[in-house]
């Protein structure tokens, strides 16, 4: 959600650069699991999709691309119609453009049944969920829009970097996406 917090000190009249020194985390964060295994979650997407491929089998790196497109369009659309939005009575909720939002954003799926679409393997399924805590919400109970937080941290530098480092155009179509 960088470009939020860009946005909102320029609005201030200033650079976030300017107050800031942000740096990039990688890998995010270790999870260990109660068997012993642990996994690390990379803010990179070359090491993301070499450590989700120790979970998942067939072709993980396809359906981790899915994935991160579905939140990437739940981000985009939650703040578009959320965040930049003003809603001073329940009637605003009506706006004609809003109608197929429930459907789009997948409002009546959890987060874990998203997630699930994408990954087979129970360990992947928690460790892309588990988020949802932060807000104190269940996966099993938070609604799917809530897998945007998951884009914006592997977004920033993650999809430059594969962008940056691909030869393959099959490679460029599946993050052109994300790229601007």
């Amino acid at each position: 959600m960088l470009e939020i917090f860009e946005e909102t000190f320029a609005d201030l009249g200033t650079n976030i650069y300017e107050h800031l020194e942000l740096l990039c985390c990688s890998p995010n964060y270790k999870i260990h699991f109660h068997d012993g295994q642990s996994m690390e979650l990379s803010s990179q997407l070359p090491e993301l999709l070499r450590e989700i491929k120790r979970f998942e089998s067939g072709n993980s790196e396809a359906k981790t691309m899915d994935f991160l497109r579905e939140t990437e369009i739940h981000y985009r659309k939650s703040v578009t119609n959320v965040l930049k939005e003003n809603f001073t009575s329940f009637w605003d909720l009506l706006r004609p453009r809003f109608i197929p939002l429930p459907f789009q954003l997948h409002l009546l799926h959890s987060v874990y049944g998203r997630i699930s679409k994408y990954f087979q393997s129970d360990y992947l399924r928690r460790a892309f969920t588990f988020q949802t805590m932060y807000l104190g919400m269940s996966p099993y109970d938070a609604p799917a829009p809530y897998n945007l937080l998951q884009v914006k941290k592997f977004k920033q530098n993650s999809m430059k970097t594969f962008l940056a480092q691909s030869t393959s155009l099959t490679e460029l179509n599946a993050i052109f996406f994300s790229v601007h």
